[in-house]
């Protein structure tokens, strides 16, 4: 039997920013809404724990997870969840914390990102850290050394800010090559890539766990019927369910 954890990504979560990597507040909180009363939201740390310690893990549950770690999340995005009593996990960018998106040309004057301290809180309430890496860059393209700074650093350089083990990585725009995959198989307990990942099985595989991008043009509906998608998806192998696809 597959275990799936069916797993969405965000980016922004604001009103006054026209981008493809922002969700509406407005159709934020109508997803929330429906999520909380239709799944369990878990973390990947606690998905992992649950499948290793009891093999046993919620029908229902999903991972809502924040790539970036930018500061807009505190406004919208993490006061809807604690309020709805649901998790998360989010991937900040270890060198760029409390600066400007410089990274993204789109971005770097109307982004910022987190703080330490911010990352020190949302741990505190019971939201995860994981780690996206040290400059965002695209791993296939860098040397070993360079895969193994971004990848192992990024975790040692978080881990130092929240005071606990950060065990999830998040790859840069998804993509991943063999060397990233073993770096992060030595260094994390679970591994993000996108749709780009074929993998969707917990149980065999949790170093190219496949996501789904929530665009800023996504219905509530189309979001949820995405989650059911995925899971139809991790029904035995002569169970005829749809492949799954969605936003890159």
């Amino acid at each position: 039997m597959t275990i799936c954890v069916p797993t969405l990504y965000f980016h922004h979560v604001r009103d006054d920013l026209v981008h493809y990597t922002n969700y509406p507040p407005e159709l934020f909180v109508r997803l929330l809404d429906l999520i909380s009363s239709r799944y369990t939201t878990v973390t990947p740390k606690q998905a992992g724990a649950l499948i290793t310690t009891a093999d046993r893990i919620p029908d229902n549950a999903i991972i809502l997870s924040f790539d970036d770690g930018f500061d807009d999340l505190l406004d919208c995005a993490i006061p809807s969840l604690l309020e709805r009593g649901l998790t998360a996990v989010v991937f900040p960018i270890a060198g760029y914390l409390g600066k400007p998106a410089m990274w993204n040309e789109r971005l770097q004057m109307t982004a910022r990102h987190m703080t330490g301290p911010a990352l020190r809180e949302l741990n505190s309430l019971g939201i995860e850290i994981g780690s996206h890496s040290i400059s965002h860059r695209s791993l296939p393209g860098l040397s070993y050394a360079e895969q193994r700074r971004e990848i192992r650093d990024s975790r040692l350089f978080l881990e130092d800010i929240v005071g606990v083990p950060v065990t999830s990585f998040s790859f840069p725009y998804g993509s991943y090559c063999d060397d990233a995959v073993q770096l992060s198989q030595s260094h994390y307990d679970v591994a993000f890539s996108s749709i780009k990942s074929p993998h969707i099985d917990w149980a065999t595989n949790r170093h190219r766990l496949r996501r789904c991008y929530v665009r800023s043009e996504d219905s509530v509906e189309t979001v949820i019927d995405v989650i059911t998608e995925m899971l139809e998806a991790a029904q035995p192998m002569n169970d005829n369910s749809p492949n799954m696809e969605c936003a890159p």
